[in-house]
């Protein structure tokens, strides 16, 4: 019953609230309301826990919509407070994530792990949303959208501290719908990519976890005999980093190197062509030391290169692009591994480095023509100059 309420509501009345006069609208609110309310409930105290629970996937995507329709820029920055600030305050951050962290980590079940990580993901990139749609000057004078940012800021940060929590190490085979929500939320938008970048050193942060006790910083801490060695991950099966990697190259993107001209973007920057709202602009960021070290002085890439299982190859070949433009050291030292591991691939296995190849053939920059060489063989090859060096 309450599935097809739901459904009912979030196909229906939601989306014909705006055929109504405008003082019916409240009603609507308190629709919306009760309405995420009851949902929350079942979601993640009723049928995370039950086996039973196909009905998850309908519930999860009839109050996906209620979210998407519920708030406005305008009801923000006149002092209404958000329902969707309500409802992941009393169903997420009420016991700081403890009960949502439960379902994620220990569940068996992965349609339960995956429906409670996308209802949280679409609380989440609504209010990213509505946050970049507001004037920024209201941003630091409304009470209810210092709320948004309040409530997004202590979401997020909550969910990069429980990467560094042993109980989540020790669950690594089941964190893979907790990586895809990370994965959904950053990527949902510029102001969501922008504030992750912003709050922490994000890139480096999620390459150390990845790379667990061999990661620069876990080297660190075995000097300092206070600190506990690092619960390991994998096994026989690795763990299923693979939304983590793309999320990674993601935010690779969005910065600079020390290589690149600050003032000026390239082809391998990310790109977002409909920005979420007019108030939406891109920043500088530059690539920090600590992350650049994790990235290319460690074994991560062969991490990534490596992964037969990982699919979202051309995310990945920019971002190695984007990190070789203007670097032929680091160039170099990719081509030597793409030859290496195209050399013991069958015949089947070389197209997965095949992106990667074509990416580091088209940087145009003043060592394009010992990329070719490297990969190609070509040691002469006849090709005209542009003045800044790059192959026409």
């Amino acid at each position: 019953m309450i599935k097809e309420a739901l459904r009912l509501i979030g196909t229906n009345h939601v989306l014909s609230s705006h055929k109504y006069d405008h003082h019916y609208q409240v009603h609507f609110h308190k629709l919306k309301q009760i309405s995420l309310d009851i949902g929350g409930k079942v979601m993640y105290d009723m049928l995370s826990y039950y086996d039973r629970n196909v009905q998850l996937a309908t519930i999860s995507n009839s109050m996906g919509t209620i979210l998407t329709f519920s708030d406005s820029q305008y009801f923000l920055t006149s002092g209404t407070p958000s329902i969707v600030v309500a409802f992941v305050r009393k169903y997420l951050l009420e016991d700081s994530c403890q009960h949502f962290f439960k379902i994620m980590f220990q569940c068996s079940d992965q349609t339960s792990r995956n429906h409670a990580g996308k209802l949280a993901s679409k609380a989440i990139v609504r209010l990213f949303k509505l946050y970049a749609d507001c004037i920024p000057t209201s941003r630091e004078s409304v009470d209810t959208v210092k709320d948004v940012f309040q409530v997004l800021s202590t979401f997020m940060g909550l969910q990069m501290t429980i990467l560094h929590d042993d109980d989540c190490r020790r669950s690594w085979a089941r964190l893979e719908c907790f990586f895809d929500m990370l994965n959904e939320i950053t990527t949902s938008c510029l102001t969501a990519a922008q504030c992750m970048l912003e709050w922490s050193d994000v890139i480096a942060d999620l390459v150390d976890f990845m790379l667990g006790n061999k990661s620069p910083r876990a080297q660190q801490q075995k000097s300092d005999p206070t600190q506990k060695a690092r619960t390991a991950m994998g096994g026989t099966v690795a763990p299923p980093f693979q939304p983590l990697y793309t999320l990674v190259a993601f935010l690779v993107r969005m910065t600079h190197t020390n290589t690149m001209d600050l003032e000026s973007r390239l082809p391998t920057h990310v790109n977002f062509p409909d920005p979420v709202s007019k108030h939406e602009a891109l920043k500088l960021y530059p690539l920090s030391d600590e992350a650049w070290l994790m990235l290319t002085k460690t074994d991560f890439l062969d991490k990534v290169l490596f992964d037969a299982k990982f699919e979202q190859r051309k995310e990945f070949a920019e971002a190695l692009a984007h990190l070789s433009y203007g670097n032929l050291s680091f160039s170099r030292k990719i081509c030597k591994k793409l030859l290496k591991g195209i050399s013991y691939c069958t015949n089947e296995d070389v197209e997965r480095h095949l992106p990667i190849v074509s990416q580091l053939l088209k940087i145009k920059d003043q060592f394009q023509v010992h990329r070719l060489e490297y990969l190609l063989g070509f040691g002469f090859t006849m090709h005209a100059e542009a003045a800044d060096g790059s192959i026409r």
